[in-house]
């Protein structure tokens, strides 16, 4: 039983390496795995314009057009109408040339050369994904025929995931900041010029990404140069991606306010309302300390007087009394008159 148990986990742990192994084999996995997360986003993006677009908003045809830019590129609505250079480094990138750094246009280009074998030189059999072997001759490069068929395959293997709607602003950042900790600076043989290399299997910069197996060449997309040193800032279809969700987040909220009105004046109302002080008290109402009010001071002022006047008429004393003081007051006056009799 304890020899079974053994076996069993050795087995286990056997199985694990191997998983590991291959998925370690399998080059540019996570860069296809982070660029499907951006497409994924755009893809959200698109579908929430055509939902609104059923509604009384604004035209959404520009804002469809820049979902086109960003995956395709300017001008270009589909992946059949994407031009492909004779070469592979004048559509991925290289190091020097007037071609230096052209990757970052297209989203789909960009996965296109991530995941694109070549032969000129590879010994590279597995690339993006499981069973993704197979690979273009340098001199087929230009065949757009082959990267359409590459494009739809790879759709169907980039891990769509279970969010839906509008991306949030840390949903974006979070994607953006996994790309840029993957996003490698390569600088030229001058020392004067420096571009950005993504994907490729090597933890050292590349000078091309022409797709051999050398040390200086590899499977990759050449990013150029942005501002302040921002190592993604050059890649223009993450720049239309974000600047693109920000715009129709704003196109969403105002279609909700327009079709909510009431929901809108009312909280307007109740924020109104907030903000203004109490008037339970009449216009000549004064609080005060002992809980009356000055409306209370003529009622105050009769019972003040009918308090003296009780107070007077208690004063005064009953006949008798009266009488018996008067006569205690004569007796001197006849004691005096009968002395003299």
């Amino acid at each position: 039983m304890w020899s079974e148990s053994v076996r069993y986990t050795v087995a286990l742990v056997f199985a694990v390496v191997d998983v590991s192994t291959a998925e370690e084999s399998i080059v540019n996995m996570e860069e296809f795995k982070m660029l499907c997360g951006f497409v994924r986003l755009t893809e959200r993006i698109n579908e929430l314009l055509g939902k609104m677009e059923g509604t009384s908003g604004p035209n959404m045809d520009p804002l469809k057009k820049k979902v086109n830019e960003i995956l395709f590129g300017t001008g270009i609505s589909d992946v059949s109408k994407l031009t492909w250079n004779l070469y592979r480094d004048l559509d991925c990138g290289r190091g020097n040339g007037l071609a230096a750094a052209p990757a970052g246009k297209s989203l789909v280009k960009d996965l296109v050369c991530l995941c694109d074998g070549n032969d000129q030189k590879s010994t590279i059999k597995i690339i993006c994904y499981a069973g993704n072997v197979k690979q273009t001759g340098s001199a087929r490069w230009r065949n757009g025929e082959g990267h359409e068929k590459l494009w739809k395959t790879m759709q169907s293997k980039c891990d769509t995931g279970l969010r839906e709607g509008m991306p949030t602003v840390a949903e974006f950042q979070e994607k953006k900041k996994q790309l840029k900790e993957r996003v490698r600076r390569y600088t030229d043989t001058s020392g004067r010029e420096h571009h950005y290399i993504f994907g490729g299997g090597k933890d050292r910069g590349l000078h091309t990404c022409n797709g051999a197996a050398t040390e200086s060449d590899g499977i990759c997309v050449m990013y150029p140069r942005g501002t302040d040193e921002d190592n993604a800032s050059g890649i223009e279809w993450l720049s239309k991606l974000e600047t693109l969700r920000s715009e129709v987040a704003t196109v969403e909220e105002r279609a909700y306010s327009n079709a909510h009105p009431q929901t809108k004046e009312t909280s307007k109302k109740e924020k109104s309302d907030r903000s203004t002080p109490s008037k339970t008290e009449g216009p000549h109402t004064t609080a005060r300390t002992d809980g009356s009010t000055q409306n209370e001071r003529p009622n105050a002022q009769r019972n003040t007087t009918a308090t003296t006047s009780d107070m007077t008429n208690n004063t005064k004393r009953p006949p008798e009394e009266q009488r018996s003081c008067t006569i205690v007051a004569s007796r001197p006056v006849t004691l005096f008159l009968l002395s003299f009799i």
